[in-house]
């Protein structure tokens, strides 16, 4: 959806959009594990050859020039080639090429950078290389049939050889050896010190290098993130060319990201004029927000997102399938929906959002709200309040252990911090104790990536596109992956192995459908609610491209009415 105002828009980029966000981005390194507001960020900033059009809902060329050619080979590999635009340029003028490309597909699978949550996509991976009579195409082999390969191909930040590395430490490998040998391409010391300053702050926070539309100007730590739009940008004489995506619109002359934790507070400089655009509002302070008082837009596009409730499997008692099943049904998903959010969002059972219902496995059904259920399952699996204490406790492998946990949730999300508080006094009923332990996102990512919780409740975004379970599900994804609880089932791996490689399209839903409910089955998690999101505008911002797509929004299409200020 575009929404566009009644003026035509200014011919020169010109005025100040304020976006409020509600965490500091732990980096703005495209390889290294972040959140969305990091990638909400770099959408402006770090391109890659191919991305999602917010419009279509599609896969469309970006840096790439049209989409990739997919050949397949007499041995049963796979070729993908996709040619650069020759107009693409970096940040200091120099073109961008096939072989920044390949450099950046050797640096994420680099041993030493702490790329391991994509590292998983690559494993079908053979090789890549710069064509030979064309420096701006690079071809990616694959050695197998893999349904995602043209756009895993495509759909990645791209890194400057000649700034991230001027000394060429990375010539001396290709893409195959870091697949192939990554023991002996760790023990090189100059790959050791690349990776190390390649995961440092400064990489990802004072040195970002791209070639989107925008720079980083300036990173308040806490308070904001500028971005300025570049004089002379390359993409600009592409703008006015049919079937260019609506990336390549960037009217606004800076872009400034305000890091605002507290709601009200956000809410108040909408109002005042402070900021311009909040997503992702509570759904309560969205319903008294009054569009008719104040000259405000609000939008509700579909999130490709949920919220949830993880266990760590891992955990000695949280181990037991029985007492997931117990917690299950403790979840009050019926009241969440209507208390929490206001009946905005989708009750949910599975990892797939409810509107995508071609992948949907519309079988599964929120686990119902039962304690008397979830106590008789304690009981039968042994555990009585022995102790008198009022939480159930049981003996395992020579220890008393007993029914009390912490869930984790981040500062800053109002209605999961309503969530916690609900499930823990639905818990309460049937005697478990869910303690409630609130944490920065940045922190709390680190306590999910090192498995160091007992179970926390957040959420995962993901595409409007088909993507590929693997990195969360797959049981070798939970030391290199997203596979945060520890799932592990033969069967599920099997299945998504063969549902990679898997090219006719209806079997791979009908493989993706019982993936659905083997995970459903083990309870590694408790999906509740698949979102909406709830976007509040001013009506300064016309033009606003609103999608499904996250993070919801592209900026770069509206045209402002100049404040006095500007």
């Amino acid at each position: 959806m575009v929404f566009w105002g009644c003026l035509q828009p200014e011919s020169r980029p010109h005025g100040t959009v304020r976006v409020r966000i509600n965490s500091e981005p732990a980096t703005l390194n495209g390889f290294l594990l972040g959140d969305a507001n990091k990638t909400t960020i770099l959408s402006y900033l770090q391109w890659s050859p191919l991305s999602i059009d917010p419009l279509g809902l599609d896969w469309t060329p970006v840096v790439a020039e049209a989409l990739p050619q997919v050949d397949s080979l007499i041995d049963g590999r796979l070729s993908v080639k996709i040619r650069l635009r020759k107009e693409a340029r970096w940040d200091d003028g120099r073109p961008v090429t096939g072989a920044d490309a390949v450099f950046s597909l050797k640096l994420l699978l680099c041993p030493g950078v702490n790329s391991q949550h994509l590292k998983n996509f690559y494993l079908l991976m053979e090789d890549a290389r710069v064509a030979e009579k064309d420096s701006q195409t690079y071809e990616v082999i694959f050695r197998k049939p893999y349904f995602n390969a043209p756009f895993l191909a495509g759909d990645l930040y791209l890194f400057p050889e000649h700034k991230t590395d001027s000394t060429g430490v990375m010539r001396r490998y290709s893409v195959r050896d870091m697949l192939e040998r990554p023991d002996s391409v760790a023990r090189d010391s100059n790959i050791q010190k690349l990776a190390h300053w390649f995961n440092t702050e400064y990489h990802g926070r004072r040195y970002v290098f791209g070639c989107g539309p925008y720079r980083l100007k300036s990173w308040e730590t806490d308070k904001r993130i500028v971005l300025e739009r570049k004089e002379n940008w390359w993409g600009d004489a592409l703008s006015n060319k049919n079937n260019v995506p609506v990336f390549f619109t960037a009217r606004p002359q800076t872009l400034v990201f305000e890091i605002i934790k507290d709601e009200q507070s956000a809410l108040a400089a909408l109002r005042s004029g402070q900021i311009d655009l909040i997503n992702g509002i509570s759904p309560l302070a969205f319903e008294q927000v009054d569009t008719q008082q104040s000259p405000l837009q609000k939008f509700t596009p579909n999130q490709m997102a949920y919220h949830a409730l993880y266990f760590n499997l891992r955990h000695p008692v949280l181990a037991e399938k029985e007492i997931r099943r117990a917690l299950a049904h403790l979840v009050p998903t019926a009241d969440i929906v209507h208390v929490v959010f206001r009946n905005t969002v989708y009750p949910a059972a599975t990892f797939i959002h409810p509107t995508r219902t071609e992948w949907l496995n519309d079988t599964l059904r929120p686990y119902p709200f039962n304690v008397q259920y979830a106590s008789e399952v304690l009981r039968k699996n042994g555990w009585h309040d022995s102790d008198k204490d009022g939480i159930p406790d049981k003996l395992l492998q020579g220890r008393r252990q007993k029914l009390r946990f912490t869930i984790l949730t981040n500062t800053g999300n109002p209605a999961r911090q309503n969530m916690a508080e609900m499930i823990s006094a639905s818990a309460a009923q049937a005697g478990i104790k869910l303690d409630i332990r609130l944490m920065e996102l940045p922190q709390m990512i680190e306590k999910m990536r090192s498995h160091d919780f007992d179970m926390f409740l957040g959420g995962m975004v993901s595409s409007v596109v088909e993507s590929d379970p693997f990195q969360i599900w797959h049981s070798t994804a939970y030391s290199m992956g997203s596979n945060f609880t520890g799932f592990s089932r033969p069967e599920a791996d099997a299945l998504i192995e063969r549902y990679r490689v898997t090219l006719d399209r209806r079997q791979r839903m009908e493989q993706l459908k019982k993936l659905q409910a083997l995970v459903y089955e083990e309870i590694p998690v408790v999906f509740i609610v698949a979102e909406k999101d709830r976007m509040v505008a001013s009506a300064r911002l016309r033009g606003l491209t609103v999608s499904d797509q996250r993070p919801g929004y592209w900026l770069g299409t509206v045209d402002l009415e100049r404040r006095e200020a500007e």
